[in-house]
Parts: C-alpha cells; structure tokens; sequence
C-alpha cells in the first residue's frame, strides 16, 4: 500500500537545502562535539513527548523498507502530516492532541473539571515542564526531569561536561546554571544567563520552550536545542532598530487606541546562522526567527533576545519568498534585492512584537498570564499580533511607493506560510490575518490573484486587526479568542485557488545538517 500519497506530493514540494557545520563557523570550540550531543540528546526528549498514542520504532517498522515514509516520519516526528493538518501517514487513528503531555483521550474538559476541584494542583498542572498523567481515579502533574530522567540527567552530564573546555567565561557560566536548571525544571537563572550573554560566538539554546506542539490546552513547552554562530557585524547593523521602537510604539498607540507596554522591556536583537539544531527546532519547517525566554519574570527583569537566522532567512526567501511574490505580483517594482531587505526588516520587527503589548495580566482578580488565559488559541494569536504589528510599524517609517512594496511582501508571506496547514501557529495565523484583510476590503481576490487596494484603507484594516487581537489578550478572554479565531482561521473556496496557483513553488525549505571537517550525524 502507498501510504501517504499526497504526504509525500508535499514532502517532495520542500525544498532541501545542506547546512555545512564547517562553513558556517571558521573556527569550532573545543566543546564541539559536546554541545553536538546536547542538541541530539534534547531531540530524543523531544521525539519522547511527541510519542503519545505510539511507539516510534513500532512505528517506523511499520514503513519497512520505504525510506521516502520513514524520512516523512522523521520529518514531521511521528506518523502525522504537519504539513497537512496532521493527516496520518499510516493506518493510525487521528492525532490526540494529547500527545505525551497528557493522557491518551485527556480532553480540555478533564483539565479544568480536575484543578477546579483540586485548585491546590493548579501551579502544577498549568506548568509549561509538567506532564499530566492518571493517579488512581484522578491525575497528577509529574516534572519533566522526573518522567525523562535518563535522558534529562545525561543531557545535564554533557553540557557540564562542555563547559570544562568552554573558554568564554560566560558562556561557561550558562552551560553550567543550564545543566544544573534542567534537574529541576526551573531555569529562571539559566535564562537571565543566557540574556546576558554578549561576547560568547557560539551560542545555544537548549531546553523546553514553546508551547505551540500542545494543541490540547498550549501550556506544556516541548523540548528544542538550537546551536548558533553569532552574526557580530550583522547584529550591529540592526541596533538602530532597537533606538527607533520605543517613538514607534509612542505614535501607534493613539492609532490603536492602545498602551503598548514597550518602555520597561529590553529587547537585544541579533544576527546568527544556524548550525545545528534539534527538538521543536528541527521538526518540519524551520524558523527563521525566535524570541526567548519565555518567562515573563525574566522578561521584566532583564529583558529579552531576539535572533534573525540569516541563513535560514536567506534560503527560504530564494526558493519560497521571491517565487511566490513574483507569482502574485508580476509587475512588482521591487527587485530581489529590495524584497530581501523588506522581508528582513519585518522579521526583526516580527520578533520585537513578541515583546510589545501585554505579557502578565490581571484576570479574575488574580495574576496570570496572556497564554495561560487563552490556552490553545494563544500561539495563533500571539504570532498574528506579532506579524500585524510588525507591519503597522514598517508602515508608519514608509513612503507610499515603497508601502506598496511592503504589503506585497507581507501579503506573498501569508500565502507562503498557510501552506503550512492551519493547524500550525504560523498557518492558522496567516488565514487569521488574510481573511481580516479581505473582509474589512484592504485586498480582494479577482483571478486568483491578490489584487491590493489603498495603502491607506490597508493601513486601516491593519490597525483595526491589531487593536483587536491585543484587546483579546489584555482581556484574557478565552470565549472571545475561540471566536474570533473560528470566524478568521479558515481556508475559503477563494483562498484555495491562489494557493493553487503558487502550487508548483516549494512550500518551504528542510535542512540537512553535514560538517566536512568531522562526522556528525545528518539529518534528513
């Protein structure tokens, strides 16, 4: 049987692209091999929480000798078409959005039946490192160091073990509070560490993060690693940015008729390539951007980071981003050159927009936090925010020549990213905003084509959609965000033919990891 058919018509639409470890940093640290195996030992934690409802060697036996579905397996981590709306790959019942968070046919009912009677459980089980297993006839929450214990305790090991040969000083000093943090699942130290790193030109990030991979109640973080070289001439370039957000923020919020909450956060934008990566970091499509910690604790103290992926950027923008634009838009007046530039830029605004607007907030007389209150609709929302505002702060720096350039970039990157599938965060979050665009009139579709109006009726649909997202986050509410996500996170009849009309473009870009000057494993 040719198990998944239109799986791999897709699979085969992403475009591969080689990462040499070698040539993306002249020199490698002592630790190298080191750091190496801590991306690889978070990538087995990471496959362990997406192995919910089965077996991943179970599962991979059952591709037998098709390495075509075993490298889709290995691509999308399991038996499930990220690509696709997790259309199974094999017979294998529907995705639980479960996974191994929770247990199997644990539903959002269960959750809140549970810490509503027990509401001494609470803290525990809305933890982003707990997972949520049955106890007699209830449930416990169990810290992930607790559940991964081999692998966590290893990891733990080895990045102890590279900070011996580490010669930055702090970095040394994060590799240690970090393998310490993972034993007990606290890395408030590790992650003010890890903001205050400047000097160090390898970096990494390793541990659990985002919440996106939980599509049941988007609290648990899965596990990812990412292992960097740092861009310092590049990252010196797009400091001017970092000194023009705080009057950009001033001049929106009469717009909005909102206070974006900009002036305490400390935002350290940087460049970096991607050397290797792992997790949540790895599986299916890659980011070309990410703003950590996380933790709203850190985030008021000490700030946060901001990091462009240049040559992920850069490959997805060659073989994606510019065939599509030109697809959409052929009389376009920007050259290649210019659209770079202008996918560049809402990038960087894309991740300081993670920072503005509300974080922690006051719900029901008592504290907590935006994704906490809006559960599983929070990814999609929190990545729309982002990209919306980006948009609204490129547009009040631009001319209205180049403003037309601008929404070509920001509408060819909807189309390329709800490809994805709406059960991604970055597809469902694209639909949310195409389908706004199109019912307030700022585009229209005629022909299968994107056809843009005004800049500035554009400009207006784009500040209303803004105000409303944040007006559901600062509210934290929950009924109000499964609404609004239900009217606008669909694929309409219409949006359909222009997706078709882009379907000969690769969809996106998968990484192969390879190092010319030792062995290390390489990824499909």
């Amino acid at each position: 049987m040719n198990f998944g058919g239109d799986s791999r018509e897709q699979f085969n639409k992403v475009a591969s692209v080689n990462f040499d470890i070698a040539e993306s940093s002249q020199t490698l640290p002592p630790n190298f091999d080191q750091l190496i195996r801590a991306v690889d030992l978070a990538d087995e934690i990471f496959w362990e929480q997406m192995s919910g409802q089965y077996d991943r060697e179970e599962i991979l036996k059952q591709a037998g000798d098709d390495d075509e579905l075993k490298q889709l397996i290995h691509f999308n981590y399991g038996p499930y078409d990220r690509l696709n709306d997790d259309r199974p790959l094999l017979l294998v019942e529907p995705k639980d959005p479960a996974l191994g968070f929770y247990p199997q046919n644990f539903t959002r009912e269960d959750f809140m039946a549970y810490v509503q009677a027990h509401p001494e459980s609470r803290a525990a089980f809305e933890s982003p490192y707990t997972v949520i297993r049955r106890k007699n006839s209830g449930f416990e929450a169990i810290p992930y160091h607790e559940i991964y214990p081999d692998k966590v305790n290893m990891l733990s090991r080895v990045l102890k073990q590279a900070a011996e040969s580490e010669p930055n000083p702090q970095f040394q000093q994060y590799l240690l509070q970090r393998a310490s943090d993972l034993l007990t699942d606290d890395y408030y130290k590790s992650d003010k560490l890890w903001v205050g790193l400047e000097t160090n030109p390898i970096d990494l990030v390793i541990g659990p993060y985002e919440v996106y991979e939980d599509q049941l109640m988007g609290l648990k973080a899965a596990y990812e690693a990412l292992l960097l070289a740092r861009d310092f001439g590049e990252s010196m370039e797009i400091r001017q940015i970092e000194r023009e957000i705080r009057g950009l923020c001033r001049s929106l919020e009469p717009v909005l008729g909102k206070t974006l909450n900009f002036e305490d956060s400390r935002v350290q934008l940087s460049v970096a390539r991607l050397l290797y990566a792992g997790g949540e970091g790895r599986a299916a499509t890659p980011a070309i951007a990410f703003n950590l910690p996380n933790d709203e604790r850190v985030i008021e103290e000490v700030g946060s980071r901001q990091i462009i992926l240049m040559n992920v950027l850069q490959a997805k923008f060659d073989l994606v981003v510019w065939p599509v634009l030109l697809k959409l838009f052929p009389d376009t007046l920007a050259s290649q050159t210019v659209a770079f530039r202008e996918f560049f830029n809402h990038t960087v605004f894309h991740e300081i927009s993670h920072s503005v607007g509300p974080q922690r907030i006051l719900k029901d007389g008592a504290m907590s936090t935006v994704n906490r209150c809006l559960k599983q609709f929070y990814s999609a929302l929190e990545e729309a925010k982002a990209d919306t505002l980006a948009a609204c702060f490129k547009m009040s720096m631009t001319d209205s020549v180049n403003s037309h350039i601008l929404i070509e970039n920001y509408v060819s990157g909807m189309i390329r990213a709800i490809r994805f599938g709406l059960g991604s965060a970055h597809g469902g979050s694209n639909a949310i905003q195409l389908n706004f665009l199109l019912r307030e009139n700022a585009v229209a579709i005629e022909n299968d084509r994107i056809v843009i109006h005004e800049a500035s009726l554009f400009r207006e649909a784009l500040h209303k959609l803004t105000a409303n997202i944040l007006d559901i986050q600062e509210k934290g509410d929950l009924s109000e965000a499964r609404k609004f996500v239900g009217t606008y996170c669909i694929v309409t009849r219409y949006i359909e033919k222009v997706l078709d009309s882009v379907s000969d473009i690769p969809t996106d870009i998968r990484i192969r990891y390879t190092n010319s000057l030792s062995p290390v494993r390489t990824s499909v």
